[in-house]
This record gives structure tokens, sequence and C-alpha cells, in this order.
């Protein structure tokens, strides 16, 4: 099957699910990461590997990446959302990023649905090596210049290109949840490196996968400003979130 009969068969398989990340400092919703997941011939959502697999493709990586945005922006406005301003976050391989055109093609989407560019947030992942950090950088600058806010996701020691990605004009660093929930000194170590280093240049630090009081107690200690994981909230579906925006 051809790159784009593969493309529109995924993307119709699509599901998406939103999950509440908070401000550790008084509990607050911040925004919420969209989940993209396939809905299997059983009936029942696939895990995020299938559609990591997918994206190893940079053709249907590109094409995937905008299928997910259209779908939640539409979302976001048929449901509702939009009359909250609550500001979403999408994942975005670097891959796709340092792509021709990625920047307009984005800026066009956002257009289309009459949105501000700060109510739209990238979550920037290495799901395919990235070996040209001097485009990646240009790309990260010029989404950051468009008002978009900007997350380096899936963080742990061995993250290649750390500290100059680190140095770019992102807004926020996510903590993997393997970071998280690791209890080791080097775990630690790493940790309070890092949020040391992006306190310094005002960054939040998202800490991802929290289950249980003990680890957000400990990540408060450890200088994280941000939670995401089940303490907090499960994924939710679009009338979910709806629902308890209007509760809340």
């Amino acid at each position: 099957m051809h790159v784009s009969g593969q493309i529109s068969q995924l993307a119709a398989a699509l599901r998406l699910r939103y999950q509440p990340i908070v401000r550790l400092e008084d509990g607050g919703l911040s925004h919420v990461e969209v989940l993209a997941r396939v809905l299997g011939q059983d009936g029942q959502l696939l895990g995020p590997e299938s559609l990591v697999a997918a994206m190893e493709h940079p053709e249907r990586a590109l094409g995937l990446t905008r299928a997910i945005i259209q779908m939640a922006l539409s979302e976001y406005q048929g449901r509702g959302l939009s009359a909250h301003q609550l500001p979403l976050a999408f994942n975005l391989p670097l891959n796709v990023l340092v792509h021709p055109g990625i920047v307009h093609g984005i800026e066009t989407l956002r257009a289309t649905h009459g949105l501000a560019a700060g109510l739209l947030r990238f979550e920037l992942t290495e799901t395919q090596p990235v070996h040209n950090i001097k485009l990646a950088e240009e790309s990260i600058k010029a989404l950051r210049d468009a008002g978009y806010k900007l997350a380096l996701d899936d963080i742990v020691p061995a993250t290649p290109f750390l500290p100059a990605l680190m140095k770019t004009a992102v807004g926020a660093v996510k903590l993997d949840r393997s970071v998280v929930v690791d209890t080791s000194p080097g775990a630690r170590n790493f940790i309070l490196k890092i949020t040391r280093l992006a306190a310094s240049r005002l960054q939040d630090i998202i800490a991802e996968g929290i289950e249980t009081a003990a680890q957000l107690a400990r990540m408060r200690e450890l200088g994280a400003t941000h939670g995401q994981g089940f303490l907090f909230a499960k994924p939710l579906a679009a009338e979910e979130l709806a629902l308890r925006l209007c509760e809340g």
C-alpha cells in the first residue's frame, strides 16, 4: 500500500484522549496532553507502541501528526472545549519538526480553526534519530516566534543533545515516567541537575507518570513544577474532559 493510503487508513482508526497536566503548587489544571491511539479490529484501543511504529517512516510521521492535530482541533471546537481556553499539548517528533514546511502547516491548521497560537503546545520527542541539531534549533525558534509553547518530552539521562536542546527556545522539560518512578540515587541526581538547569532558564519541569502520593511528594521535593499521571486523572475522551471542565 502506498504511504498516502497507509496514512489515510491509520488516520481513520485514530481515537484521541486528553490527559490533564496540573500545577504542583496549587493542583490547578494547566493544560492537557493530546494522546493518539489506534482502534484495533476488536474495538479496543491499542497501546502507544502501534503508533510509534507507524511514525518510523518520515512521511507517515508527518501525515499522522497533521491528522492528529486536525482531529484534536475539530474536537476542541465541536465539544465546546474552546470555551474554556484550555491549552492543548501535542507530541511532535523531532524528525517531523525538521521536515520542510512543518511550521507553515501547523500555522495553516491553527488559522483554519481560528485559535490563538498560545493555546497550542508541542512536546518534542525523538522517535527516530535526528542528527541535524541545527535544523531542529531553527524549527524550534520558528515555532516559538510564532507564539507556540514548546517542551522537551521523554527526558532521560541518555537523551541525545539534551544540554543543547535545553538551551533552545523551549519553555518546559518533561521527565519520562521511567525517571519519575526510579528512586535510585542516580535518578535523583539526574532530576536535581535538570530541575536546577531548568530553573536557571525559567523553564517548567513536568513529571510524567505520577501514580502515588509518595511520587508526588518526591517530585515536589526535587523541584518539579507540574505533574501528569493517574494520581491526577486518567486520559479522558473529549466528552469526559468537557464534563470535567464544566463541573470544575
